[in-house]
């Protein structure tokens, strides 16, 4: 480890320190929320009101029906108005993406970008065999 490493370590373990000092010499609330497990999933007040406090799942279900309501999914005249289905004759079409440009979007990603709720990061399609890339 190099020197300059060295200190900052040490650095940041003297300020640890004296954050625990402090939180220690205080009444015990500092202590107490550093260990005190983190709840994972508490309802919000108006899911409460509705009985649906006790299960994540319902409470998804219910914001479900909240955004379908907002996006008017049960609608059907809304449900045949897909203007991406529909070819637009006022602008061009866009050419199809080749598997290159996917591979080179996919390098512009820095290798600590977060990934998304697909859990996948962009730059893993690279680690994909060439043959696996190309149509």
């Amino acid at each position: 480890m190099h020197r300059d490493e060295q200190e900052k370590l040490t650095a940041r373990r003297s300020i640890w320190a004296d954050k625990l000092e402090r939180a220690a010499s205080g009444q015990a609330g500092g202590l107490h929320r550093l260990s005190k497990e983190a709840d994972r999933w508490r309802p919000r007040p108006d899911q409460q009101e509705q009985g649906d406090a006790v299960c994540p799942l319902a409470a998804a279900e219910v914001a479900r029906q909240g955004w379908g309501a907002i996006w008017k999914v049960e609608d059907p005249v809304q449900q045949q108005q897909r203007p991406w289905e529909i070819p637009s004759t006022e602008e061009p079409s866009l050419d199809d993406i080749t598997a290159q440009e996917v591979e080179d979007a996919c390098k512009h990603f820095k290798v600590a970008t977060g990934v998304g709720t697909d859990a996948f990061h962009p730059r893993a399609f690279l680690l994909c065999r060439e043959k696996a890339r190309r149509p």
